[in-house]
């Protein structure tokens, strides 16, 4: 071996060490084994408020891409469906919620979030436990907001990794139950709980937001892709069928026959 030779080739084994480059062990894959993204929920109702309560609890799913917000029909991360055409079923493994907020009251509210494995809107009964439930669960605890001239608007934010909610990691990664589908969310649903209190009137106006839920989701189980261009056809002619018709179904058959007896270009 000529020395320009050993020197080239040791420069790719060090372009590849350096760059930790691999190869694929299945080049011809249309898509991989599974894939890791990132999508985004905006929540299309800015206002949270209660006009006959003291406070008010929202709740959306952390682990759902399907959809998210229980409280809304179809509401699904845009994008979603495309994205799980080529795969059967989806994990969420975190999931950050940005949460921009300004107060619609005349008077200073307290707001936060907490997650949680149930759905808060529907136990907590009482402004107590509204509190409760922002004082020591994995959430932000409870900001103050000024009254609606006092101030902007406040940016309240956390990330969580959704295994750690369990306190058992494997159980969250081995559990078929959470677990979607293109058509289904899992069957146990996280939440992240949206409160706002008021210190003493009701929450008529509440407050106005602008929520964010940045989902960090793996796909996998790659469904078997057809190609539909095979399948389609014109209607077939019956006996009942105009000349036109008739005249319209075999031109188009020419052109597709040719279409696919054509080589391709080199």
């Amino acid at each position: 071996m000529n020395r320009n030779a050993k020197s080239n080739k040791n420069k790719a084994r060090r372009g590849k060490r350096q760059f930790n480059m691999s190869e694929s062990l299945r080049p011809d894959d249309i898509m991989p084994p599974f894939k890791n993204v990132y999508v985004n929920f905006i929540d299309p109702n800015p206002q949270v408020n209660a006009p006959a309560a003291s406070f008010v609890v929202k709740s959306l799913r952390v682990n759902d891409l399907y959809d998210p917000d229980p409280a809304i029909l179809t509401t699904g991360v845009a994008g979603f469906n495309e994205l799980m055409k080529f795969y059967e079923f989806y994990r969420v493994n975190e999931v950050g919620v940005r949460w921009e907020v300004a107060n619609n009251e005349v008077f200073p509210v307290s707001a936060g979030f907490v997650f949680s494995q149930i759905n808060l809107s529907s136990t907590i009964t009482t402004r107590n436990d509204a509190f409760d439930a922002l004082e020591n669960g994995i959430g932000t605890k409870a900001r103050m907001l000024q009254r609606n001239t006092g101030g902007p608007a406040r940016i309240i934010q956390r990330s969580l990794r959704l295994k750690n909610l369990l306190g058992n990691p494997t159980l969250y990664n081995g559990s078929e139950n959470y677990l979607g589908t293109v058509t289904t969310s899992p069957l146990d649903a996280l939440w992240v709980n949206l409160i706002v209190v008021s210190p003493a009137g009701n929450l008529t106006n509440g407050i106005i937001g602008s929520l964010t839920l940045r989902f960090y989701a793996r796909l996998f189980g790659r469904t078997v892709l057809k190609d539909t261009n095979l399948f389609r056809h014109d209607p077939l002619p019956t006996v009942d069928s105009t000349e036109q018709e008739l005249t319209s179904y075999l031109q188009a058959l020419k052109l597709r026959t040719q279409q696919f007896a054509t080589p391709p270009a080199k």
